[in-house]
């Protein structure tokens, strides 16, 4: 599993946008073998949206915010609904 937290999401320099493709483009291509990836912020789901083929897997979560607050070991209340 690849679990990948997107840039920011503002004015990106060109050498920052091509070292997007080329990581969506791998993630693309692992996804053919088995490999899962989970992406996090608007910016990463939107590039590998981009890439992606119905034989990869993979998980999007376009809000970055949450996904680090319950990184950080924050009770959300979505979340915790699903342990009941």
């Amino acid at each position: 599993t690849v679990f990948r937290i997107g840039p920011a999401n503002f004015d990106l320099s060109q050498k920052v946008i091509n070292g997007e493709l080329s990581l969506n483009s791998l993630l693309s291509r692992i996804g053919h073998d088995g490999c899962c990836a989970i992406m996090v912020g608007a910016a990463a789901c939107r590039g590998i949206s981009n890439a992606i083929n119905s034989q990869s897997v993979h998980y999007m979560f376009d809000g970055a915010s949450v996904m680090w607050e319950l990184l950080k070991g924050r009770n959300l209340p979505g979340v915790a609904a699903l342990d009941k």
